[in-house]
């Protein structure tokens, strides 16, 4: 989990000049757990719950 925490963080800190205004919750419980955030635009919002194991979610926006 810190791994995905690590790769979030460092995907969005390099994106902040790009895509302001958007924004990924992420909270995930268990292990092999992970997810994909593809955001475009601006004023987009997604909150991603996950627990157990194995789960995987895709989340595409494009914004305004």
């Amino acid at each position: 989990m810190k791994k995905v925490i690590l790769g979030i963080s460092v995907m969005l800190l390099s994106m902040t000049g790009f895509a302001q205004h958007n924004k990924s919750t992420i909270d995930q419980t268990g292990s092999d757990n992970g997810v994909s955030v593809d955001q475009k635009g601006f004023k987009n919002e997604s909150d991603v719950t996950q627990g157990g194991r194995h789960n995987d979610a895709y989340v595409d926006q494009n914004g305004r």
